[in-house]
């Protein structure tokens, strides 16, 4: 049971790669530190066309990797992630940060 379970994790982390070669931008992906192709090729599906995000700030808003703000009068306090936006990407990229 155990050796088709991992036999059966190794042909979809192939088919991922494949599907990965085949995208240019899951490719780019690649070459940062800590990226896999599963971190890669889901980013390219859940987040679309990249140049639909004008700054790095608004990919981060829009999968809910920013701190919450809290601000008072002169005072500008961050809080947690709001952790709005796709979970399973959000993750992956937590993943792919701390592997560097």
């Amino acid at each position: 049971m155990r050796q088709r379970s991992q036999k059966r994790i190794e042909e979809l982390d192939q088919q991922v790669e494949r599907q990965c070669q085949q995208r240019a931008q899951a490719r780019r992906l690649l070459t940062h530190p800590g990226v896999e192709p599963v971190t890669a090729l889901a980013t390219e599906v859940f987040l679309g066309d990249p140049s639909r995000f004008t700054h790095g700030n608004q990919v981060a808003s829009y999968i809910g990797m920013i701190p919450c703000e809290h601000t008072s009068r002169k005072r500008l306090r961050l809080g947690k992630m709001t952790k709005e936006g796709n979970s399973l990407l959000r993750y992956l990229w937590t993943e792919a940060r701390c592997m560097r």
